[in-house]
């Protein structure tokens, strides 16, 4: 399979001074802290994202510059496309950036080809996980935290040490990774005849990003607030996993190092009162302290 090569991180010359009020910046950097995220390369993720699509038309500038710094602290990728860019349809697109890069030949059709096209392996990723924090979380997730069976390897050593992990394994890892954007195309494919329109991928997207918000919705009552992210999560319910040690596992068994397993089911408190202050206050574009389903859409959870 033919991949696009990764170009390199430019080298960081030049500084930037912008001036914030004091609630803008402890907000902002609430947000990155909450997300894991440092400071300098959300800024410059955001940067980047807006000078490749700050000309594109929006609808409403706040949603825009909001959802752009969002983007960059979660590392999603959910945008809207101007009613003129919708095919016609005069309907939001969201997942418009991921969509232009995937259809390698801009013809709004996306083929499983130019989707593998675009995958970079995951040694590239792991390697530059400094500088793709976004990525390297979405590899490890995939092919690692979504299995019980994982839970006691310690994954480090991938980016530490990969010339200490074997080769079976790494091909083992790259052919499971592989494989989940062949099941990603299936899910976005939704009458499937091999092709994936903008509006395909636009609502897989948005089913997605739904099933998201319930999560972070505790008291299912159809917005996220304070109380939501304060409240402890509850016991993970989701369906077990079809294989629950595929055959990347059993290959990458001995190459991993062991921890303490860290119970599946523990509740945890996701944020302390005043990030989740810190988070609504980002999310919440018309001010009335609370999060609706469209705001988070507009916002790239």
């Amino acid at each position: 399979m033919t991949r696009k090569p990764t170009p390199p991180e430019p080298k960081k010359t030049e500084a930037l001074e912008v001036r914030v009020s004091a609630e803008q910046k402890a907000d902002f950097m609430a947000a990155c802290d909450a997300r894991g995220r440092p400071a300098s390369h959300v800024i410059r993720e955001a940067m980047r994202r807006y000078a490749q699509w700050g000309t594109t038309r929006r609808a409403h500038w706040r949603m825009t510059m909001l959802g752009m710094l969002t983007i960059a602290v979660t590392a999603g990728s959910v945008m809207t496309l101007n009613p003129s860019d919708a095919d016609g349809a005069g309907a939001r697109l969201y997942g418009a950036e991921r969509f232009r890069a995937y259809d390698q030949d801009h013809d709004r059709r996306l083929t499983l080809t130019e989707l593998l096209g675009t995958v970079d392996t995951v040694r590239t990723i792991l390697a530059q996980r400094d500088e793709r924090p976004g990525d390297a979380g979405s590899v490890l997730g995939v092919l690692f935290a979504r299995y019980p069976s994982a839970n006691a390897m310690e994954t480090e050593i991938l980016h530490a040490d990969p010339d200490a992990v074997s080769p079976a394994c790494w091909t083992a890892l790259e052919a499971a990774w592989v494989d989940d954007f062949r099941s990603r195309f299936q899910n976005w494919d939704s009458d499937s005849d091999g092709v994936v329109t903008a509006r395909e991928f636009s609502d897989a997207d948005v089913r997605r990003l739904r099933a998201a918000f319930a999560g972070f919705d505790r008291n299912g009552d159809g917005v996220l607030t304070e109380l939501d992210y304060t409240l402890p999560a509850p016991p993970y319910s989701g369906a077990p996993p079809v294989q629950d040690t595929p055959v990347h596992l059993q290959v990458c068994e001995q190459d991993m190092p062991h921890r303490t397993p860290v119970p599946v089911n523990a509740a945890v408190q996701v944020s302390s009162p005043e990030q989740a202050a810190a988070m609504i206050r980002f999310a919440d574009s018309d001010g009335d302290a609370q999060v609706s389903f469209e705001e988070y859409l507009a916002l790239g959870f």
